[in-house]
């Protein structure tokens, strides 16, 4: 009977930290959605939003300037990993 109880604690204990590491990567995963830095099309400009938020509008940039490859790119949105990146990416267009 003790060997049933080790084996069944053993089991209870593994279920248990499986659960918190998964929890874990769940809302690691999340944060990860949370902290996207998009590059969009803003009033015929660009801006640089952080969720739904508008961190940066870069008014020098005229959309309607671009060829209409890059004008559909900000259109649909430029994920970028940091605002840092964001500007590489502007300058690129800025001259």
């Amino acid at each position: 009977m003790y060997s049933y109880k080790k084996t069944a604690l053993t089991v209870i204990t593994f279920t248990l930290i499986l659960s918190v590491i998964l929890i874990l990567i769940y809302y690691r995963s999340n944060k990860t959605v949370k902290d996207k830095y998009i590059l969009k099309e803003y009033n015929g400009t660009v801006a640089l939003f952080e969720n739904d938020d508008i961190l940066s509008v870069y008014d020098e940039i005229v959309i309607s300037t671009f060829p209409s490859a890059d004008r559909q790119r900000f259109s649909e949105g430029i994920q970028v990993n940091s605002p840092e990146d964001a500007l590489k990416i502007i300058e690129d267009y800025d001259g």
